[in-house]
């Protein structure tokens, strides 16, 4: 290999460590050149063709299963500063960005792993309020009808603590953030917590009776009321009864918090 060669793969090493799903450093006759450590931990061996390597077959995939299934090949033949292609070899789903680096080098992405991670990753930040972190009010309601399920399903008690806040002319993002916080600490990991707009919060106690759901809705105003000063928090409480659906036990809670919030009594239990 000659100077410029070295220093061209040597450049390179550094450039495909910096992602952390596969990536494969290709020469125009399909030789395996480098890759990087995840690559190296999802292929059984780091030498020879790119199928041999790659696909586990003795002859180019695009004699397999046709040109287009090659983005190197689709870059050669047409020109192309980049491809993409995907299909099954092996039962296995198989996702591959191809682009050119010079004349004899070309770097592949293997992206099923991190297409994958991209998909849950926005799946999750779908269900979650953005300023505070907890879920919002979507994926709570979800949550709540599963939860109803299971509780009749199983006999057990389940319990719905609204909490709504006044935060006088402090009211901002990073009060809203901090009391989010606190919240999810005072309650266990089985719980959840999510923020249905404004300054209201919504917290879920399956297997919970409503004395329980009490002295945790009264812990959690405590907390807030001190740490946040300058805020009241409404609490509105109820349990799962007979015949309720989400809709009803959501809407008997935040009833609830707006008698108290009304009476200024701080809590209210329907």
């Amino acid at each position: 290999m000659g100077i410029h060669s070295r220093l061209r793969r040597e450049g390179l090493i550094k450039y495909v460590e910096r992602f952390s799903f596969p990536v494969v450093v290709i020469s125009s006759d399909y030789s395996i050149v480098l890759m990087n450590r995840s690559a190296s931990e999802r292929f059984a061996r780091s030498e020879g063709k790119c199928y041999e390597v790659t696909h586990n077959i003795d002859r180019p995939c695009w004699e397999v299963l046709g040109k287009d299934s090659c983005p190197i090949k689709t870059i050669q033949e047409r020109g192309n500063t980049y491809a993409f292609h995907e299909h099954e070899i092996s039962e296995e789903a198989h996702v591959v960005a191809a682009g050119r680096l010079d004349e004899d080098l070309y770097i592949e992405f293997y992206l099923n792993s991190y297409i994958t991670d991209m998909i849950e990753e926005f799946r999750f930040l779908a269900e979650m309020d953005p300023i505070t972190g907890v879920y919002n009010a979507g994926k709570m309601k979800e949550i709540l009808k599963a939860e109803i399920e299971r509780s009749v399903r199983y006999d057990q008690p389940l319990s719905l603590i609204v909490l709504e806040l006044n935060c006088g002319p402090q009211e901002n993002e990073e009060v809203l953030r901090s009391v989010a916080g606190m919240v999810k600490r005072s309650v266990r990991k089985t719980d959840w917590v999510g923020r249905s707009g404004g300054e209201e919060f919504l917290v879920l106690l399956p297997q919970t009776d409503i004395d329980r759901a009490i002295w945790v809705g009264e812990r959690i105003k405590a907390s807030v009321e001190e740490t946040q000063k300058g805020t009241t928090v409404s609490v509105g409480i109820t349990s799962l009864r007979p015949g309720d659906t989400s809709d009803r036990i959501l809407e008997r809670a935040s009833r609830a918090t707006r008698l108290a919030k009304d009476k200024g009594s701080g809590i209210e239990v329907l």
